[in-house]
């Protein structure tokens, strides 16, 4: 039979917690440390603390609690990234691991938590520009669940990486997500809805942050690999009478018109190379030329 005496601690808990301003912040953590620390208490704490921005009080929940929850850990991480403190969103790490080790041994997780968590993170790391956490946060977070992060988190990372001048982990990045992430094998290029696909939308991000970046070998590459995966369409005609090429660039943002123009004057110079002996092969790098060759045979990927 459930104590009273601690049901109604928990009660006068929580009503300090909801104080407007946070006033009653200190006395709510000291019931919950020193009278009933029960999870349920804990979360209602957490989501009080996190409505009232008042993350001391969350900190001190935290750091007091034996076995915090996955969802424990969602509104916590919610309010650090909120604040900006990544320095505790990479110290959250450990525990937050410890959290999913624990929930998958009893029952599934919840997809919602793993994402608000991830994204939260990400948007954090991102605002106040930390490029090394933010990646090594991923791909732990990778390791321990599995899942993915839906398009918009994975852009935030993206664009973070771009803006370091990181393009090569951009594209190893996008690479893997090809090759292991389900949602990029869902639809292709020639798909008629209107609704753009997670793996249009991925793309599109990481080639628009290249771009803004300078970085537009980094982009060629991308542009590459979304065509040989099917996931952007490009075509040409030339004219019969004139010789013109014409190149179709609608849907298509600055970013990846760029690329797709670029891609067009490779692909003229590389056929007008092998048919004279007196123009030069267009000056590329050799994983540009990598890229591009592959794309031209339909290869599955880029190695």
């Amino acid at each position: 039979m459930p104590n009273p005496d601690i049901q109604t601690s928990e009660l006068v808990s929580y009503a300090l917690a909801t104080i407007p301003g946070g006033a009653g912040g200190q006395d709510a953590v000291r019931i919950y440390k020193t009278v009933s620390s029960s999870s349920s208490l804990r979360a209602k704490l957490l989501g009080a603390f996190g409505r009232q921005k008042n993350l001391d009080a969350s900190k001190t929940i935290m750091n007091h609690s034996l076995r915090p929850s996955v969802r424990d850990y969602r509104d916590f991480i919610v309010q650090v990234g909120k604040a900006g403190e990544w320095e505790v969103l990479v110290d959250s790490l450990e525990g937050i691991e410890t959290a999913i080790t624990t929930a998958t041994t009893t029952t599934p997780l919840n997809t919602v938590d793993i994402e608000t968590i991830l994204s939260s993170a990400i948007q954090c790391f991102e605002r106040t520009n930390q490029p090394t956490p933010a990646l090594n946060f991923y791909t732990k977070f990778l390791t321990l669940t599995s899942s993915y992060p839906s398009s918009s988190t994975f852009v935030s990372l993206l664009r973070l990486l771009a803006n370091n001048d990181l393009g090569q982990e951009v594209v190893r990045l996008i690479e893997g997500n090809c090759k292991f992430n389900p949602e990029f094998h869902n639809n292709n290029g020639d798909n008629n809805d209107e609704t753009p696909t997670h793996s249009v939308l991925v793309f599109v991000g990481g080639i628009t942050a290249l771009h803004r970046n300078g970085l537009y070998e980094s982009a060629d590459i991308l542009f590459a690999l979304a065509l040989a995966n099917n996931h952007f369409s490009w075509s040409t005609i030339e004219e019969e009478n004139t010789g013109r090429i014409i190149l179709d660039l609608h849907t298509m943002n600055i970013a990846v018109a760029n690329a797709a123009v670029r891609a067009t004057l490779y692909d003229i110079q590389k056929k007008a190379a092998r048919n004279s002996n007196l123009l030069p092969a267009p000056e590329v790098s050799e994983r540009s030329e990598l890229a591009f060759w592959k794309t031209r045979i339909n290869c599955n990927f880029i190695d």
